[in-house]
Formats: C-alpha cells, structure tokens, sequence
C-alpha cells in the first residue's frame, strides 16, 4: 500500500483552487485530487481513474482512499449506518427540545392573540403542526426499534 502524505502547501493549493472554482460546487477531498497529481508528478501510484499518477494532464484525479488513507476514524462508525445511529441519539432530544419551543411558541401566540380569529387559528396550527411533527418522530423511533428488533440488526439506537 504506496500511500503519500499531502503536504500542508498542496492543502493550502486545494482550498485556493476550491476558492477558485466555487461554482462547481467541489469538496476539498476533489480539490486535492486536482491539485496532488500535478504537484506530485514522481508519484507512482495508481490514482481512481486508473491511470499511474504521472502528473500529465490527464492524471487529475487521486482516488479518495489514497487522499484519506492517514485519517483514522472510531472503530465503532463502520458505515453510513453506524453514522446515522451515532445521529439519532443527538435528532431525538433536539426533536423534543423543538417541540417544546414551537409549543411555547404557538402557546403564547394563543394567549397574546387577543381574540383575533385569524391569530387564534395560526397558533392553532403552529400547535398542531408541532404536535403532528413530534407523532411522526416518535412514530419513526418506533418503527427503527421494531425493524431493529425483528431482523435483529443490533443497532443501538436508545
């Protein structure tokens, strides 16, 4: 396994290149792919696109596991699923901490409407919708448990 360290001028390169060409809309991990091949022209390895890292013209892509290759990530995130548990255990209380503010909100609305019809039925709604939202979260939390259950896919999401 031939992997390179990036230098810190080639980083500073990509973010100026990123910079450069905002409307392509380029992470940093493809700016570098631009930027390394051309800085780098004795690398031998072999890049994403196939080609030997020679640095022509041609070479402009590095393959995001070579880019990557030093970072080390927690041995418990395997993959987007592991991710997206790590997530949930933070969306659950925002989602309950958003319900409390939105019924807050809808409450004093209520209150400060004055007997205004159509005030009464906008905090009526913000009310409702904040209750209908927070059915669907715990509807969804329910459903991951059950499924998490029934295939037993040993997903720690409580």
């Amino acid at each position: 396994n031939n992997v390179s360290k990036i230098s810190e001028k080639i980083l500073k390169t990509a973010m100026k290149f990123r910079k450069e060409n905002k409307k392509k809309n380029l992470s940093y991990a493809d700016c570098i792919g631009y930027i390394y091949p051309s800085s780098n022209p004795s690398s031998s390895t072999t890049t994403g696109t196939g080609s030997t890292g020679t640095g022509d013209s041609k070479d402009v892509m590095v393959s995001l596991n070579q880019v990557l290759a030093d970072v080390k990530f927690p041995s418990d995130i395997r993959d987007l699923g592991s991710i997206i548990s790590k997530l949930l255990k933070f969306i659950y209380p925002i989602a309950g901490v958003g319900l409390l503010v939105f019924l807050i909100y809808g409450g004093f609305a209520y209150l400060t409407s004055a007997g205004d019809p159509k005030k009464m039925e906008a905090a009526k709604g913000i009310i409702t919708t904040a209750i209908i939202g927070f059915i669907i979260v715990i509807i969804a939390f329910w459903v991951t448990e059950i499924i998490n259950y029934i295939f037993n896919l040993k997903i720690p999401l409580s």
